[in-house]
């Protein structure tokens, strides 16, 4: 589930008006309308904003430590990057080693989480475009340079 996608779940769930939320946020309500339907890209400020209105932290809408089920992504040898392969039976086996190279990536990711998580407060986060860079590339997110914004609840 994408990140708007979770946005406007937690939005209905909690039965809060959009428009409360855009006011809050300090987004136009057309383009938080679009946000919501992905016609629009949440840039990082976005996400802030919306986090800071609702009360919540980002990692609310962000999953940082579980893996998603996404579609199967090949290698370069074109190996499907699942654990479970289909072997033309219609059933799917467990394959170790596809599993190994998906935990090793999740190691990777971690180290990077618990590297921000550690800078957050140790740093300018306005100023320190290496935490900017890494914070943005970790959480996949598109932002304007000049208005980079950060603060974790």
């Amino acid at each position: 589930m994408r990140v708007y996608e979770k946005v406007r779940d937690y939005i209905q769930t909690h039965g809060i008006k959009q428009v409360t939320i855009a006011k809050l946020a300090g987004i136009p309500n057309n383009t938080f309308n679009a946000i919501l339907n992905g016609k629009r890209t949440m840039y990082a400020d976005d996400l802030r904003s919306i986090c800071l209105a609702l009360e919540v932290s980002p990692e609310v809408f962000i999953d940082v430590c579980c893996i998603e089920a996404a579609p199967s992504q090949k290698t370069k040898k074109g190996k499907e990057l699942t654990e479970m392969k289909n072997h033309g039976t219609g059933t799917k086996v467990f394959d170790p080693e596809l599993a190994i190279e998906r935990l090793k990536k999740r190691a990777e990711d971690l180290k990077s989480y618990a590297w921000i998580m550690e800078q957050v407060n140790k740093t300018n986060v306005l100023e320190d475009t290496e935490f900017q860079h890494r914070f943005t590339r970790f959480y996949v997110l598109r932002r304007v340079k000049s208005e980079f914004v950060c603060k974790l609840l």
